[in-house]
């Protein structure tokens, strides 16, 4: 498994794509992309993610990984969380 600052190195651009997605859906609270291809959106408590929101988020993640099946494999399995400070 790569480490976070090796990702970065291989990918940056699908890390910076997913930042983001957190900076400009403020709802958003986490992504997790299952390994079959499956995608669980979260949303602030009292917000729900419409199917039209997922969708625009699901989208998002396919361009990131375009042409990058190395990436596209990467993302299987993570989570990625809003950082509150």
């Amino acid at each position: 498994m790569l480490a976070r600052s090796e990702a970065r190195r291989r990918f940056p651009a699908v890390e910076e794509g997913i930042a983001a997605m957190f900076r400009e859906y403020p709802t958003l609270c986490g992504i997790t992309v299952k390994g079959d291809a499956e995608i669980v959106i979260e949303c602030w408590p009292r917000e729900s993610a419409s199917p039209e929101f997922c969708e625009e988020i699901a989208q998002a993640l396919v361009e990131l990984v375009d042409g990058r099946p190395d990436a596209a494999s990467w993302l299987f399995g993570r989570t990625f969380a809003r950082t509150l400070h």
